[in-house]
């Protein structure tokens, strides 16, 4: 169906509160999700079949299916219910602005937290930008904003994991990523992922690509903790001048050149006396990792 004629479909009242019950049913008896016509009908609430029927057809083969046994929902059906609870059209919720028990990197400020308008916000008093990550409203509708935080730190990780194997987490096309700026003695390194088909697109530090990797997870976890007990930005992988200022820290992007002529970024995490490097390629996936010790022979 033509895009245009499927939100169409769902541009009535009656269509809605449809795929709603159908959703309900799905809930209620997963193994059957099916209601015949009366009975659906009867919960949606209108009393005449033939204009029942009317809207009913203009669902079949994109959001509601016809069986034997009566209707029931498809993937599209339940992906609109999803965005419909979600309230990512529907919903506004704000938070805060919340005091975080942070300080930020790049001035010792403070740092909050804000939900506006679908869109988390991490800044310091002194309005550096530390996080910025998207939401849809239901997210934020019962949550302390410490809690959306963390929610929107892991949503990341598995959008950043998604994108690194290929794939758009938005539409499930074909998905390219890459570290921005090789080549360029002007330019910050990024990561980057953009999709071409639906346009998503995710920028940040290179550290991003590493979240959750295994090294870096084994790493912090042979000095006893690890990254998720410190906020994001707090995190030298992932500094937010790791792709800006890349001399004035210790998480810095450093383009080397290896034999095959293809560039490299190497990422540091210091911890304790030793020093994990992590090398990527332009593609922004992992290529090798080694330990350094700072201890004295």
């Amino acid at each position: 169906m033509d895009p245009v004629d499927a939100f169409a479909a769902l541009s009535d009242p009656i269509r809605v509160e449809t795929i709603r019950v159908l959703a309900s049913e799905f809930r209620t008896s997963p193994d059957d999700p099916v209601l015949a016509f009366s009975t659906l009908r009867r919960r949606v609430g209108v009393d005449d079949p033939g204009q029942f029927l009317y809207h009913l057809k203009r669902l079949l083969g994109t959001f509601v299916e016809k069986t034997d046994a009566g209707y029931r929902l498809t993937e599209a059906g339940h992906a609109a219910v999803a965005a419909m609870v979600a309230g990512t059209y529907t919903r506004d919720v704000t938070l805060g602005p919340t005091p975080l028990d942070s300080d930020c990197p790049l001035c010792a400020a403070d740092v909050v937290a804000r939900y506006a308008e679908g869109v988390l916000s991490v800044t310091c008093r002194r309005d550096h930008p530390l996080f910025v990550w998207s939401l849809p409203p239901n997210a934020a509708a019962d949550a302390e904003l410490t809690e959306l935080v963390d929610v929107a730190r892991l949503h990341l990780s598995h959008v950043v994991e998604l994108l690194l194997a290929g794939s758009c987490p938005s539409c499930w096309s074909a998905a390219t990523t890459r570290i921005e700026g090789l080549g360029d003695e002007t330019a910050s390194l990024r990561f980057t992922a953009t999709c071409d088909t639906c346009g998503a697109r995710v920028v940040g530090p290179v550290g991003f690509a590493v979240l959750g990797h295994a090294a870096v997870d084994a790493f912090y976890h042979r000095h006893g903790t690890a990254p998720r007990d410190r906020w994001l930005w707090e995190l030298s992988f992932v500094h937010p001048h790791a792709a800006v200022e890349l001399t004035d820290v210790a998480a810095r992007g450093d383009e080397t050149e290896r034999g095959d002529g293809l560039a490299r970024v190497e990422l540091t995490v210091e911890l304790a006396d030793e020093t994990l490097v992590v090398s990527l390629d332009e593609t922004a996936h992992v290529v090798s990792t080694r330990i350094e010790s700072s201890r004295p022979n």
